[in-house]
């Protein structure tokens, strides 16, 4: 698993997804149980394919983009996915049914596929990885309160998932973006879930828009994000979420960046949106973001 996590990092995507089929082998992962075979890009033409998602919510909506060419090969695709993000992976095309995670009917479908075991299964290398944007929308039925500001409306989320084991390479502090704050003509709204109450405190002091109550479910999270001009944060579901929307992303990344931002460079093929911030050697985060602020001047003063 971890080899095929280096290849994916070096490029290499044809031998790295099957070696990262090896996840299920290993404790962390719990393999989806069913007497219907795993789909492995044999024809299904005439079969229903059921994925489900895994890992974190950033992981499935990266790899939502891969349900519409899934969609291509089978008679059905019905998409298993938790509460929090069924409306909104429920927007990706050739989706035709999305049902929550547990009892399923056992002639519901005839083969399955993990989704991010559909890039190995659908031949994904970086000549053919699909970058259109967006590829996720909002749903018709979802709304969010209107986002007030005279300036430019920028969102960001500073800290990801404590659950996750390399947590500690992609968090800074709230304290650390103050120096974002004081420019001018920016209007700043807090994407980020759960914070603490001094959190909740000092943002407000600040004048910052606190999103927290209006955040839970990534159909809401959609409505609000695709209001701003640009999202500003670390690796996490988040920037996903703004990368598949197509709305400007600037990703901080921590000295141990993730497979999926390859090695070098300011852009990444998998969100043509975005713009990478990449770790220098011996940086902290305040020294990272002093280069967004630097960048972010430069992006005011172009639109002044």
């Amino acid at each position: 698993m971890n080899r095929g996590m280096v290849k994916l990092k070096l490029g290499e995507y044809e031998q790295g997804w099957k070696d990262f089929e090896w996840r299920w082998q290993t404790p962390q992962f719990h393999p989806f149980h069913c007497p219907q075979p795993q789909w492995a890009g044999e024809d299904i033409s005439d079969k229903t394919l059921l994925v489900h998602t895994e890992q974190g919510a950033g992981d499935a909506i990266q790899s939502a983009r891969f349900l519409a060419l899934a969609r291509e090969r089978c008679k059905k695709l019905i998409l298993v996915a938790p509460e929090n993000l069924r409306d909104f992976l429920g927007t990706a095309k050739g989706v035709n049914q999305v049902r929550l995670p547990g009892q399923l009917p056992n002639d519901l479908f005839d083969v399955f596929c993990p989704i991010m075991s559909l890039a190995g299964a659908l031949g994904i290398t970086l000549d053919n990885l699909p970058a259109e944007l967006p590829y996720l929308d909002v749903a018709e039925h979802v709304s969010a309160k209107a986002l007030k500001g005279k300036g430019l409306k920028v969102g960001f989320v500073w800290r990801g998932s404590e659950t996750m084991k390399s947590n500690q390479h992609r968090s800074s502090e709230l304290s650390d973006f103050e120096a974002l704050f004081s420019l001018p003509g920016i209007d700043w709204f807090s994407l980020q879930m759960p914070i603490s109450g001094e959190e909740a405190d000092w943002m407000d002091q600040q004048g910052i828009t606190n999103l927290e109550a209006e955040l839970p479910g990534f159909a809401r999270t959609a409505a609000l994000v695709e209001q701003l001009d640009l999202v500003i944060g670390v690796d996490t579901s988040a920037i996903h979420l703004s990368g598949a929307l197509n709305i400007p992303t600037w990703v901080m990344l921590g000295e141990h960046s993730d497979w999926r931002w390859q090695q070098e460079g300011e852009t990444t093929p998998w969100y043509p949106c975005a713009r990478l911030f990449r770790a220098l050697e011996g940086e902290n985060w305040k020294a990272r973001i002093a280069r967004v602020k630097k960048a972010l001047i430069l992006r005011c003063d172009s639109q002044a």
